[in-house]
C-alpha cells in the first residue's frame, strides 16, 4: 500500500513587539532627528565705533558663554561664528571669562565703557538671547539696548547707526545677533586651551635660605595658550612670591615654571602650604578655569643651624715691579687683601724665586673684613741675574699663622720678569775751554792787559797743564801754568802783553790756548783755542816828539838863515873870522858825531845823528859855538 504526502509552503512566524518599546524607539529616533534639525550657528557680528578695536571685540565676546545662555531658552547652538568686517572665526565652546574682559576693556582705554550706548540687532529666534547678552556687557561697563530687524530690514538698520551732526561723523556701535544652518570647515574651528597647575615641587637651600618651587604646567585643550602669568601663594601667610612669566604653551604641551624667594629667618621652621595658580588674570580663553589651581604642599624649612665664626681670607695681587739699572734694585708693589668675612690678625708676606728661597719679607698689619694693605718691597739683584730672566712670587701668611677659609689663594701667580745687562761704560773726558774775558789797553799805547779764564766743561777732572799767550805772530809767548781743573770749575789770570812799535796803531790780535802740547784726552778740543782782536791808538806822542826833535835839529844846522845883529863899519873891513854851521847828516851808526876844522869856506862842521829811544826821557838841546 503506498502512500504519498503533499508538500505545502512555510509561513513566516510572526514577530510581536511590545508596544512599550514601539514608542520608545520612535521618541529616540524623533529626538535624534529632532536634534539634528535643531542644531543651529549663532552669528555674530561686531561693527563700528569701539568694536572697531580687537580688545573690546573679544572683551565683549569673554563676557558671557554664548552657548549656554542660547541652552536657557531652549535653543542649541552648536556653533559660534564672530564676524568683523570679511573675518569669521568659529568657535565650538565660548567659556565665560569676566575678569579677562574687564581687563581688556581698560588696556583698550574703555574702563568706564563706551562714550555712546550700544545696539543689538537681533531677529524672532534671538530675541532672547539680545536680551542676556545685554544684561552681560553691563557688568563691564557697556551699555546696550535691543532692536528687532527683520532679514529684508537689516540694511536700513544698519545704516541708522551712521549720520552726521554738525562736522562730526557719528557711528553707533552694535551688535547683530542671528542664527543660520551653516557649519564651519575644520580648519576654521577655533580651538580652546585648557591649562592645568601640577603639584609644586618644593627644595630649600640652607646655606642661602633660598626656596625654589618647581611647578609643572601643561595645556590639555586643543588650543595654544599664548603667554601668561603662575602666581604662587603661601596659605600660611609667611612668605610671599612674586607672579612669574609663563610662555606659551601648545596643545596637549607642558612646561616648568620655577619661583625662587627668600625664607626669613622668622620662617624657619614653621609649616609653608604653598598652592600655585595659573593665569590669575583669566588673560587666556579657557575650556575649564576650575583646573588651574595646583594642590596644596606643606613644606616645612629646617632650622637655622649654629654659624660658624666667621674667617678671613688673605690674597696677595702683584701690582707693579721696576729695576733700576743704576743701583740693581728692583722694586716690587704687593697688595694684600682680606675677602672673608672675619678678622685677620698681623702677619707677612714674602717674595719668593722659583726655587722658593725668600729674598724679602714685609710685615702685615692686622685687616679687618674687605680691607687691603699696600706693601713695597726692594730687592737687590744678583750680578748673575743680569741680562737673564728671573721668576718670582709673592705668598702671604707663609707660616700659617691666620686661620682662613681658603689657604689655596695666597700666593699669586709667577711673574717672569726680564732684567737688562748693564750697558757699556761710557769714556768720561774733561773739556777745558779758554777765553779771553776783558782787555784793556795802556796809556802808552802799546801794553795791553789781557784777562783769561779756563772752564772745565767736561765731566772729568782735567790734570794740571799750561796756557801759552802771545800777541802777533812775532812777539813774545807767555806760558802760564793752569792747575787741575774739576768738572765746572774755572781758573783765570791777568797778563800784560806788549806790542811791537806800531806807527799807525791799528788791530793787535791776541791768540791763547790751553793745553797747547794737546796732552790731555778731551771731548772737543775746537774750544781750546781762543782769538781777539784788540785797537791799539795812534802814536801821537812819538810822532809829536819825532817832529819836534826834527824842528830844533834843523834850526840848529841852519843858523845862516837867521837875521843877525848889525856890526860896525870898522869892523866890516876887518878880516871874516871863520863861523861855524851845523848839519845834520845822517849815520848809519846812532850817536856818531864828527867835526871837520878843514872846511874851504873856514867853517866848522858838526855832524849830528839822532836815535830813537825805548824810554822815552829828559832830552837838552846841547848849543856850540865854533
Amino acid at each position: 500500500m503506498k502512500s504519498c504526502r503533499a508538500d505545502t509552503p512555510a509561513r513566516p512566524f510572526p514577530v510581536r513587539i511590545c508596544p512599550a518599546l514601539q514608542m520608545l524607539g520612535m521618541l529616540l529616533c524623533s529626538l535624534f532627528f529632532a536634534s539634528a534639525v535643531l542644531a543651529q550657528t549663532l552669528e555674530v557680528e561686531f561693527a563700528q565705533g569701539p568694536f572697531d578695536e580687537p580688545r573690546v571685540r573679544a572683551a565683549a565676546f569673554s563676557v558671557a558663554d554664548w552657548q549656554q545662555l542660547s541652552g536657557q531658552y531652549g535653543q542649541a547652538v552648536r556653533y559660534v561664528m564672530v564676524r568683523y568686517g570679511d573675518d569669521e572665526v568659529w568657535h565650538e565652546q565660548t567659556p565665560q571669562a569676566p575678569d579677562r574682559a574687564r581687563a581688556l576693556m581698560a588696556e583698550a582705554g574703555y574702563m568706564d565703557g563706551f562714550p555712546t550706548p550700544a545696539i543689538i540687532f537681533h531677529d524672532q529666534s534671538t530675541a532672547r538671547l539680545a536680551v542676556l547678552i545685554r544684561r552681560a556687557l553691563s557688568t563691564i561697563g557697556v551699555e546696550a539696548s535691543t532692536q528687532l530687524v527683520a532679514p529684508q530690514d537689516r540694511a536700513a538698520a544698519i545704516a541708522a547707526t551712521q549720520y552726521n551732526f554738525g562736522r562730526e561723523r557719528i557711528e553707533i556701535p552694535y551688535i547683530f545677533l542671528t542664527t543660520s544652518r551653516r557649519t564651519p570647515p575644520i580648519e576654521r574651528l577655533n580651538p580652546v586651551a585648557d591649562l592645568i597647575a601640577g603639584r609644586p615641587l618644593v627644595r630649600f637651600n640652607p646655606d642661602t635660605r633660598m626656596l625654589l618651587v618647581q611647578v609643572p604646567v601643561q595645556n590639555i585643550g586643543r588650543g595654544e595658550a599664548p603667554p601668561s602669568t603662575m602666581a604662587l601663594n603661601d596659605l600660611s601667610r609667611r612668605l610671599r612670591f612674586a607672579n612669574v612669566r609663563v610662555p606659551a604653551i601648545g596643545p596637549r604641551s607642558a612646561t616648568q615654571v620655577e619661583v625662587t624667594a627668600p625664607v626669613p629667618e622668622a620662617a624657619l621652621g614653621q609649616e609653608l602650604l604653598l598652592q600655585a595658580i595659573v593665569d590669575p588674570d583669566e588673560r587666556v580663553l579657557e575650556l575649564n578655569d576650575q583646573n588651574n589651581l595646583s594642590p596644596t604642599v606643606p613644606f616645612t624649612p629646617p632650622e637655622p643651624r649654629p654659624r660658624p665664626e666667621p674667617k678671613p681670607d688673605l690674597t696677595v695681587e702683584w701690582q707693579r715691579h721696576a729695576f733700576d739699572p743704576q743701583t740693581g734694585v728692583l722694586t716690587v708693589a704687593l697688595v694684600v687683601r682680606n675677602s672673608g668675612a672675619g678678622n685677620a690678625k698681623a702677619h707677612a708676606v714674602d717674595i719668593i724665586d722659583q726655587d722658593g728661597a725668600r729674598l724679602a719679607r714685609s710685615a702685615v698689619p692686622p685687616l679687618s673684613p674687605d680691607s687691603l694693605f699696600e706693601a713695597s718691597q726692594t730687592i737687590l739683584v744678583a750680578e748673575r741675574s743680569l741680562g737673564r730672566t728671573i721668576v718670582l712670587a709673592a705668598i702671604v701668611d707663609s707660616a700659617d699663622q691666620v686661620d682662613e677659609t681658603n689657604e689655596r689663594n695666597n700666593q699669586c701667580r709667577l711673574q717672569r720678569i726680564p732684567i737688562p745687562a748693564p750697558e757699556p761704560e761710557e769714556e768720561v773726558f774733561a773739556d777745558l775751554a779758554v777765553r779771553i774775558s776783558a782787555t784793556s789797553v795802556q796809556n802808552d799805547g802799546r801794553s795791553v792787559d789781557v784777562a783769561l779764564e779756563v772752564v772745565n766743561t767736561g765731566a772729568r777732572t782735567s790734570p794740571s797743564t799750561s796756557l801759552t799767550l802771545r800777541g802777533d805772530t812775532d812777539s813774545e809767548v807767555i806760558r802760564l801754568f793752569v792747575p787741575s781743573l774739576r768738572p765746572g770749575t774755572s781758573w783765570s789770570s791777568t797778563q800784560t802783553v806788549v806790542s811791537r812799535f806800531r806807527a799807525t796803531g791799528g788791530a793787535f790780535e791776541l791768540l791763547a790756548r790751553v793745553d797747547p802740547d794737546n796732552l790731555i784726552p778731551e771731548t772737543n778740543k775746537a774750544n781750546n783755542r781762543f782769538v781777539r782782536t784788540v785797537m791799539l791808538p795812534f802814536p801821537y806822542l812819538i810822532w809829536g816828539g819825532v817832529g819836534l826833535a826834527v824842528i830844533l835839529v834843523l834850526s840848529m844846522v841852519f843858523p845862516r838863515f837867521r837875521p843877525g845883529p848889525k856890526r860896525p863899519k870898522a869892523q866890516r873891513d876887518s878880516p871874516p873870522s871863520p863861523k861855524t854851521s851845523l848839519d845834520y847828516v845822517p849815520r848809519p851808526d846812532p850817536g856818531f858825531q864828527q867835526i871837520d876844522p878843514d872846511d874851504a869856506g873856514g867853517a866848522v862842521k858838526l855832524e849830528v845823528s839822532l836815535r830813537a829811544v825805548t824810554d822815552a826821557g829828559q832830552q837838552t838841546l846841547i848849543k856850540e859855538d865854533a
